[in-house]
């Protein structure tokens, strides 16, 4: 027997289906660009909402001749409201950017996670030994 008789490796040596070229190529999942952009919009947003809503606390501040107990009051809330809007939107954005990042790859040796930003990545790979389950839940298109 010469080595000419022996198949060539690769698709359709010895694979017989497309399922099984398919299960042979890693599977990569990521976050939706779509949810990523909302989150880094909604952290812009937020920052625009915590200036607007100092301006109004200004604006029932100012004069300081028509300051009465409910403009006060109004002011403290808004103040409040500025603040909480001010926090979030840094948060959002840097959440936004953590997700951008997160991918799960699923290959024949096993499942890496990479659950880090770019600059830190943070991974974590199992083999199939270890994994008890998956669940996948697709809907329509989305996964």
């Amino acid at each position: 027997m010469g080595t000419t008789e022996f198949p060539a490796p690769g698709p359709g040596a010895g694979i017989n289906s497309q399922i099984e070229i398919n299960r042979t190529q890693p599977v990569v999942l990521r976050n939706s660009r779509f949810l990523v952009g909302v989150t880094m919009t909604g952290s812009l947003i937020a920052a625009v909402f915590a200036v607007c809503m100092v301006l109004m606390v200004v604006s029932m501040v100012f004069p300081l001749s028509d300051l009465t107990t409910d403009r006060g009051w109004s002011a403290f809330r808004w103040a409040i409201s500025a603040l909480a809007m001010g926090y979030m939107g840094p948060w959002l954005w840097t959440m936004g950017r953590k997700m951008a990042a997160y991918e799960v790859k699923l290959d024949s040796r096993g499942v890496e996670f990479n659950l880090g930003t770019k600059k830190k990545p943070s991974d974590l790979f199992l083999t199939w030994d270890q994994v008890s389950a998956i669940k996948h839940r697709r809907v329509g298109n989305a996964q």
